[in-house]
């Protein structure tokens, strides 16, 4: 996160009381919230007093409690709903798993209000509380990214987090604990791998690196191309972050495997998406009485982070290239409470706007690596509500082939991108509208080659290349929860990121 630009923000909700809690005690719970059928889950926790000084403050572990309340036939989706990934049908031979990419946990020395380690030891609070939201936002898999310090001076099973009094569940590569497992009181699991970030993203090392612990800090920090095969020799598929950062030459000069397509950080840095931002932050959640829901505050800010798609379409003429969503949540930037009485950065916020949803035979930490390496996966901004049903291949005369896969053109794949529907939704709300397009990339401009609104796409290929899907929406169905100023905020949003299928001459 840009820490000036979340300072500011912070500064700005704490000079407009109505704008958050900014610890006062008076919590309004129905702020925002629509009058068809609101069974709001919201609770009255409130952060402390003093948010600077808020080391045990249990505002998360509270929400997370109640906010755990999955859709089913009597209570209809709204924003702080969670969905589990039973809903979900298999495509073809793939079940769909939910996961969060690019996080940050107490072994990255800016996480937890800048204090991971209280006298030595982890901040059990900030640690729980994001254990706890593995399983009340139903992740079947994270893919923790710590910065280098302090990552650089702890070991194997400690960085994955595991606590064996909670039940943990290790899984091994020979002798070494390469993940583990964290079960859930709804009988979900999630599988978590360790992982770092600094100028480079490594996910799911299955050590780590060799030498003391400063040794270790200059491997991790470092950028070249011995250190991209040192990670990819650890286990790790190596991903660029913040890649809005970078030149395209620099990028294409490294042996990575893919790239970041959506950071937050990009959005809110106003040098990259303009101060205009803060107006319309500001706008969302002013005035108190009108306010929109506290959850549905990313649509104030949400924009596409054009340079990394320009990245993409450039380096898709080059060579492969994966592509991720990056949460990149480290609890620390705005330690107050929104109108729902839950911090504006908490783990349970940001973790369910959006995810990188994985096709996966089955749920090993060698299945999600390959889907993540491979790009079978597309990542999706839940926020807007569930979207199930998105699909993209290709259907050839031998079979179909999956994102990532290399469909030849002799075998004349027809390209389809499904349409996806919100979960559970209100009948009685508007509906949404998916504006799906087909992007022929590898050079930019990119070329558009189909798109449609509402309907699913189907395309003959007539010429190999390389070939993604994205849908956008506008979401009408969100108007009763935007607040005072709704038609301000329904207007068109990036919804899925689909990795590419690459179609071979």
């Amino acid at each position: 996160m840009n820490k000036r630009m979340m300072v500011l923000i912070g500064l700005l909700l704490c000079v407009f009381p109505a704008f958050a809690a900014c610890g006062d005690d008076d919590d309004d719970n129905d702020s925002g919230s629509p009058d068809i059928d609101d069974d709001s889950t919201d609770d009255d926790t409130q952060a402390d007093d003093d948010a600077n000084d808020d080391i045990d403050d249990d505002a998360d572990d509270d929400v997370n409690d109640d906010l755990n309340d999955d859709a089913d036939d009597d209570t209809y989706w709204e924003p702080s709903s969670v969905v589990n990934m039973d809903v979900y049908p298999p495509v073809r031979d793939y079940d769909i798993y939910r996961g969060i990419i690019h996080l940050h946990s107490v072994y990255s020395h800016d996480a937890c209000d800048s204090m991971p380690f209280i006298n030595g030891h982890p901040n059990w609070n900030c640690l729980e509380q994001l254990r706890e939201t593995f399983c009340t936002t139903n992740q079947q898999y994270i893919m923790l990214t710590d910065h280098a310090e302090p990552f650089n001076e702890h070991e194997f099973p400690d960085v994955l987090l595991y606590d064996e009094d909670a039940g943990d569940e290790l899984i091994y590569e020979g002798d070494d604990p390469i993940a583990n497992i964290i079960s859930c009181p709804d009988g979900n699991t999630t599988l978590l791998m360790a992982g770092n970030e600094n100028d480079l993203m490594p996910l799911g090392f299955h050590r780590m690196p060799e030498g003391t612990a400063e040794e270790r800090r200059g491997f991790l920090r470092g950028s070249s191309e011995d250190v991209v095969l040192g990670m990819q020799d650890m286990g790790a598929s190596v991903f660029v972050n913040h890649a809005e950062g970078w030149e395209t030459d620099d990028l294409a000069a490294l042996p990575i495997d893919g790239i970041e397509i959506y950071n937050l950080h990009a959005n809110i840095d106003p040098d990259i998406a303009g101060w205009g931002i803060i107006i319309d932050v500001v706008k969302y959640l002013l005035p108190f009485s009108e306010a929109g829901h506290a959850d549905l505050v990313l649509l104030s800010f949400l924009r596409e982070n054009a340079k990394d798609l320009e990245h993409l379409d450039k380096l898709l003429g080059m060579r492969r290239t994966a592509i991720v969503m990056a949460t990149d949540a480290h609890r620390n930037s705005l330690p107050f409470p929104l109108h729902d009485g839950d911090r504006a950065d908490s783990y349970r916020r940001m973790m369910r706007w959006f995810a990188n949803y994985a096709l996966l035979e089955e749920m090993t930490p060698e299945a999600i690596q390959e889907a993540i390496l491979s790009g079978r996966l597309y990542g999706a901004f839940q926020v807007f509500g569930e979207a199930v049903g998105f699909d993209f291949y290709a259907q050839t005369t031998e079979g179909a082939y999956e994102m990532g896969d290399e469909a030849p053109i002799s075998e004349s794949p027809v390209l389809h991108v499904k349409v996806p529907y919100f979960f559970n939704m209100n009948p009685a709300l508007d509906e949404p509208e998916f504006l799906l397009t087909l992007i022929k990339s590898g050079e930019y401009p990119s070329e558009i080659v189909a798109e449609s609104t509402n309907e699913d796409i189907e395309y003959t290929v007539a010429e190999s290349g390389v070939y993604r899907a994205e849908v956008h929406v506008i979401p009408h169905h969100l108007a009763p929860w935007l607040g005072g100023d709704a038609d301000y905020f329904i207007r068109e949003y990036p919804l899925v990121y689909a990795n590419p299928i690459y179609v071979t001459p």
